[in-house]
């Protein structure tokens, strides 16, 4: 494992404001991560008490139905965040995110966040207004989705707004090329976004 160095997270877009004393409060509060090729990094249904920062290497999701079948979902790569929902929700796992390669993250607690909130606030203030704008594409992602499965043949969607655009680079994991959270087709009407929300 490579020495921690606060040029790793610098790089992401969600510290590059920070002042030094409060990149070094989270530096301190972070754990480094380093995964090979098809480790485990979350499985679905697992608490979920941590967020990753990844800052090389790819992830790929995965969501699992009730019968262990398995759909690739999309992916989180370097300067992405994964998990930052256990920041406003600590539930179980939505999904399983497994290392489509060689990666390495830095870990942060929901128990950290809240001591970066006493000792950092401006840090953790930036982590939580990028979780929240993580949360809103996400939203917003799967509400245009289901537009389109709902009315296929609308093509007007206004001014520069594509359906299934892709995630900001603050964090989180997004979509495939065309789009898709999951399979959803025309033969298969709507049973990803029913995934995402357990129908």
């Amino acid at each position: 494992m490579t020495p921690k160095s606060s040029s790793h997270l610098r790089d992401l877009q969600v510290f590059a404001d920070l002042g030094d004393a409060d990149l070094a409060a989270v530096m301190q509060l972070t754990r480094q991560r380093s995964f090979v090729s098809g480790e485990v990094v979350f499985e679905q249904g697992d608490r979920g008490d941590t967020m990753l920062f990844l800052v090389a290497g790819r992830l790929r999701v995965e969501l699992e139905d009730g019968k262990g079948n398995r759909t690739d979902v999309g992916a989180v790569v370097a300067g992405q965040v994964v998990g930052e929902m256990a920041a406003l929700d600590p539930a179980p796992r939505a999904a399983h995110v497994i290392a489509a390669s060689d990666a390495t993250g830095y870990e942060l607690s929901v128990d950290a966040l809240r001591q970066l909130r006493r000792e950092a606030p401006a840090a953790a203030a930036a982590i939580t207004s990028a979780v929240i704008g993580d949360v809103t594409a996400r939203l917003r992602t799967i509400n245009e989705r289901i537009e389109q499965e709902l009315n296929p043949t609308a093509t007007a969607r206004g001014p520069g707004v594509k359906a299934g655009a892709g995630r900001g680079p603050s964090g989180g994991y997004r979509p495939h090329a065309d789009g898709a959270l999951g399979p959803g087709s025309a033969s298969e009407p709507r049973t990803w976004w029913a995934k995402l929300f357990g129908g």
